[in-house]
């Protein structure tokens, strides 16, 4: 630990419901410990090791879900400081510039500052929930977009020991929806800043259906749509499809989507798709060639969901939203971690029972214990 941090004061937690601090709105109540930088950070983390306090950390709050009960531990949450620069540039040449940008940082501010600054390479995924820090943990993506194409390091804390590090991109075990912090180092890290490396000249990534439709009449006159124009189509499409977390809570995507092998697809196609309307069949067919890749086919899990007829099922307070099947809402403002367990689990058996495909969760379930979750694998 630093000297710096050494001489911080005892820190002292504040007490918080944690239904303020994530967007699906849930949870309990939980001592909350605010960090915006790292000798703070260590004084916290020495103090909890010397009093052996569970330590979590939360940032958005966007992709987790949390007990109805009292939190265990301290919740570390990194926080913006009002006197530190909280996005900077830290390398710059001709053609690109990394930018550095703090935990606490809202992850669309980030967006809006590299696109207000004419940078490339983030700007599909405008408008997703959370923090910059959380960005890593999940390996955020949308419209053909991924955020390991731009992340270059990752400037964190390492919990157990302490002590801080640096992790390049290589290091991080990026693959789909996931990475190093949530799955071989789950709850390792404390991440504090993240630099990205961004493109001043680049070329819109137009390859989803939703952004080519959106800007075909101008890809027909030869036009090439601009950075910021891409930007406003991707917030415009979210909005019309997603809900606003601030409006009707949620997590966003619930399930990953599968990937099968081919002949397990075809196989899908010919048993399951058989029963399927014709439209539905149609659909189904076109992930054959839409979605194919080197690993196989992508299913998307909302299809899925929603063919087996889930689309808007209720159980307790939550409910599949009736605007997109891989959504789960909290329906009436009240809903329960228990509700959304519930609900989860029945998709997946339902799922199952229909397919023969398992769903995923991809959010994080903070402070559960196993017996807690009932067969989920998050």
């Amino acid at each position: 630990m630093s000297a710096v941090a050494a001489a911080l004061a005892p820190i002292t937690p504040c007490t918080v419901n944690l239904r303020q601090y994530t967007t699906l709105a849930l949870g309990g109540q939980a001592q909350w410990v605010a960090i915006t930088h790292l000798a703070e950070a260590q004084a916290a983390v020495a103090q909890a090791h010397v009093q052996q306090i569970p330590l979590t950390v939360l940032g958005g709050g966007s992709n987790v879900i949390v007990p109805d009960g009292p939190f265990p531990g301290w919740v570390l949450h990194p926080s913006l400081s009002p006197t530190l620069p909280n996005i900077t540039p830290v390398h710059s040449t001709t053609t690109h510039v990394t930018l550095r940008a703090h935990a606490g940082v809202v992850w669309d501010d980030f967006v809006a500052h590299a696109v207000a600054a004419g940078l490339w390479g983030v700007e599909n995924l405008s408008l997703i929930p959370g923090h910059v820090g959380g960005a890593p943990v999940q390996n955020i993506e949308a419209y053909g977009q991924e955020l390991a194409s731009t992340l270059t390091t990752v400037h964190a804390l390492d919990l157990p020991t302490n002590t801080p590090c640096t992790l390049a991109a290589a290091d991080c075990a990026f693959g789909y929806r996931r990475s190093r912090f949530n799955t071989t180092d789950r709850g390792r890290y404390l991440i504090l800043a993240v630099d990205f490396t961004l493109a001043r000249i680049g070329t819109p990534n137009l390859r989803y259906k939703d952004l080519a439709d959106w800007f075909a009449p101008q890809l027909q006159a030869g036009q090439t749509p601009a950075l910021a124009a891409v930007r406003a189509a991707v917030v415009a499409i979210r909005q019309q499809k997603l809900h606003d977390p601030a409006q009707v809570g949620n997590v966003g995507s619930f399930f990953k989507n599968p990937t099968l092998p081919r002949d397990i697809y075809e196989k899908l196609c010919a048993t399951w798709g058989a029963t399927l309307s014709p439209d539905q069949q149609a659909r189904l067919a076109e992930f054959g060639t839409r979605f194919a890749g080197p690993q196989g086919v992508k299913v998307p899990a909302g299809f899925l969901i929603e063919a087996c007829g889930l689309r808007g099922y209720q159980m307790g307070g939550a409910q599949v939203s009736p605007r997109h099947a891989l959504v789960l809402i909290n329906a009436t403002g009240q809903a329960t971690a228990a509700d959304v367990i519930t609900l989860a689990q029945h998709i997946i058996a339902t799922v199952r029972t229909h397919t023969h495909i398992t769903l995923v969760p991809e959010p994080n379930f903070l402070g559960f214990s196993p017996t807690d979750l009932g067969g989920l694998n998050p």
